[in-house]
């Protein structure tokens, strides 16, 4: 609970002291996101089914114009990468809204997921990712979702111009610029957190019992 409650300090001196200079890239993923990390970091180690301290979370409430992927290392709770990430064609457009485990769906899926081996592809370097949850995520490698380089994808948007970033066929896909440093980070077998408020999701993922 020392990883939850470092967090939460952090989020209380922002607030109370909003002048408060927080140390660059130190942009955190709001509470309830860091709750559900931690139980789906703890249930994987304790399965055995990783061994990587790096996570991966993306918090897909938040606009695809907003930085809403996080690359952390656990050991000493320091964020890796902070950046924008797209989500999928008939996810939504800004927001994203809707997701699937179907092939064809063109939609982002919801989930804990391991990172797989690389590979080159039309998106250059690119990075496999292995669905966890049955129903929800397990059909990623039949659909081909995975992490790939795309120029639709900016490191930094503008908020007031809405949708500055493009979607993907259910890809979380990154900008050309971050995605070496991403998959360099992240790959074979560390965790990978695609978080929504779900109530499906919330309720029955085996990683949050």
């Amino acid at each position: 609970m020392k990883f939850i409650k470092k967090y939460i300090s952090l989020y209380i001196i922002t607030m109370i002291l909003p002048g408060t200079a927080v140390p660059e890239g130190t942009k955190l993923p709001r509470a309830e996101v860091m709750k559900i990390l931690y139980k789906a970091y703890t249930k994987a180690k304790k399965e055995q089914l990783t061994q990587s301290p790096i996570v991966t979370v993306v918090d897909y409430s938040l606009p695809s114009s907003q930085p809403r992927l996080w690359v952390m290392d656990m050991n000493d709770h320091s964020i890796i990468k902070n950046t924008t990430v797209a989500h999928g064609k008939y996810s939504g457009q800004a927001l994203t809204t809707s997701f699937s485990n179907q092939e064809g769906s063109l939609k982002s899926s919801l989930g804990v997921f391991l990172t797989g081996d690389t590979y080159q592809g039309k998106h250059g370097k690119s990075m496999r990712l292995k669905g966890l949850e049955k129903g929800f995520n397990d059909n990623a490698e039949k659909r081909g979702i995975v992490v790939h380089g795309a120029k639709y994808v900016h490191r930094t948007c503008n908020n007031a111009i809405g949708m500055c970033n493009g979607r993907s066929f259910g890809c979380p896909a990154v900008s050309d610029k971050e995605v070496k440093a991403i998959i360099e980070n992240t790959q074979s077998g560390s965790l990978w957190v695609s978080y929504y408020p779900d109530q499906q999701w919330l309720t029955h993922s085996d990683f949050l019992a």
